[in-house]
């Protein structure tokens, strides 16, 4: 998740860049923007549109979207700082006849972080967040004891939050790293009836959190061990230690 929101090349800063493009099926457009000489944004959006519906012969059975926004800076030699937020939703049309005939769903992310050196420490801090929601409509099959069953709506949706922080220090053959981390997750379901003569729904969420202490060290000319040990632990559980 923190590659996909905060990795990739650093924006171009020499100066403005645009780009667009449309076709009879979507289009696109992208922008760098240097913010000095030390910080840039970079943005894209693409989507799906109608304009090849009358070329093409037929209507679009499928839609996206998507949005991306990166703010990326060094505010000082040796520190980085960096914020990234990606939305996108989906949907496919069904073509039920009864009730909703589009299946969708949705992404929302972002995340934020901060690496610098202080002496002889690195030092990586990250966070981010997430969330996912889905609509699905559901058209039963006709039995003889019920030959016209109402049409099933069955949503779903998850948020995920985590925290990360690392530090690094020491010298070559002799590396120490420690660090911690902690996340919530939350889901859920439902599913029901348009006619409300059926339901069914569950939900649950959880937190996970450790620290560990590790340390690298060259034990012979192709021999390199590591040591460490790991704390962690999940909701409704006592904290378990590992190597």
């Amino acid at each position: 998740f923190d590659r996909r929101l905060g990795g990739g090349k650093t924006d171009r800063r020499d100066r403005v860049r645009v780009t667009g493009a449309v076709d009879l099926l979507s289009a696109s457009t992208a922008a760098e923007i240097p913010l000095g000489s030390n910080a840039g944004l970079l943005a894209s959006a693409r989507t799906l549109h109608d304009l090849g519906r009358g070329p093409l012969g037929g209507e679009r059975p499928y839609g996206y979207g998507d949005f991306l926004l990166r703010a990326d800076a060094e505010p000082s030699e040796g520190h980085r700082v960096r914020a990234t937020t990606f939305l996108n939703g989906e949907s496919v049309r069904l073509d039920f006849g009864t009730g909703r005939s589009d299946a969708e769903w949705s992404n929302e992310a972002a995340s934020a972080g901060y690496e610098g050196r202080f002496g002889g420490a690195f030092v990586q801090i990250s966070a981010g967040g997430s969330r996912y929601e889905a609509i699905l409509p559901l058209q039963p099959t006709a039995t003889p004891s019920e030959p016209d069953p109402s049409p099933i709506l069955a949503t779903a949706f998850s948020e995920r939050r985590r925290f990360d922080a690392g530090v690094a220090w020491g010298r070559p053959g002799a590396e120490w790293r420690t660090g911690a981390s902690a996340e919530h997750l939350e889901a859920s379901f439902r599913a029901a009836s348009l006619d409300d003569s059926q339901e069914s729904r569950s939900a649950g969420s959880t937190v996970t959190a450790g620290v560990f202490l590790e340390t690298t060290r060259t034990l012979g000319p192709s021999l390199t061990g590591r040591f460490g040990l790991r704390a962690h632990g999940y909701s409704g559980t006592s904290a378990r230690l590992s190597p």
